[in-house]
């Protein structure tokens, strides 16, 4: 099921910003929201999980229920879907928008839902994370981003306390495809690299005075 594309302001800084003058499609990308009009980049976004969890809500099918007997057709069958929202949407809209594709003879419930919400990229302390970073690695761009996944960081970002996941550390691609497989791991160099790096952080958070 593919929902209409929805670009929010950190996807198009993440994105605008990692793709700048590359060449995706057809195309050498530009900006976002003109490459969107091209139907080659949008191909490219959709062949893409990750692109294209970031610019679209998504809606996967993981469970299916019916009869109970093969000789016996069901009164009803149930399907499961786990929805993707991004940050901008409210819930019920996104719920008339579903009941509106599924059409009237089909019922619609909410079983359950994780407000999501983003925290704000101009802040001091995201410019000081870049800071750390450029220090560390040299004049790389530091993006924000959205996860795709859940975090328990929204319950800091319900309170109104910016909130970033961040571990300042390089991996391979290797190594992040390992995360919650059965050999999860990541190396000894990463890990020193991502602890100094959290420590830089933390520093500059216990001296940051607001009011300076």
């Amino acid at each position: 099921m593919k929902l209409p594309f929805r670009p929010t302001k950190i996807a198009s800084r993440y994105l605008n910003g990692l793709l700048k003058g590359k060449r995706t499609g057809k195309i050498v990308f530009s900006a976002l929201n003109k490459a969107l009009h091209d139907e080659t980049f949008r191909n490219f976004v959709e062949n893409n999980p990750v692109f294209n969890a970031l610019l679209r809500n998504t809606i996967s099918l993981t469970m299916l229920q019916s009869g109970d007997k093969v000789n016996v057709i069901p009164a009803e069958s149930t399907a499961y879907f786990d929805a993707r929202i991004l940050p901008d949407v409210k819930h019920e809209n996104f719920l008339n928008q579903v009941r509106k594709m599924a059409g009237r003879d089909v019922e619609v419930h909410l079983v359950g839902k994780t407000d999501s919400g983003a925290s704000p990229f101009d802040t001091p302390y995201f410019k000081e994370i870049a800071k750390i970073v450029r220090n560390a690695k040299g004049n790389i761009p530091v993006l924000p981003f959205l996860t795709t996944g859940a975090t328990d960081l929204r319950y800091f970002r319900s309170l109104g306390i910016p909130s970033y996941g961040f571990f300042p550390a390089k991996f391979t691609r290797q190594e992040v495809m390992a995360m919650h497989g059965v050999n999860e791991r990541i190396p000894l160099t990463a890990l020193e690299e991502g602890l100094e790096g959290t420590r830089r952080i933390l520093a500059f958070l216990a001296s940051y005075d607001p009011v300076q």
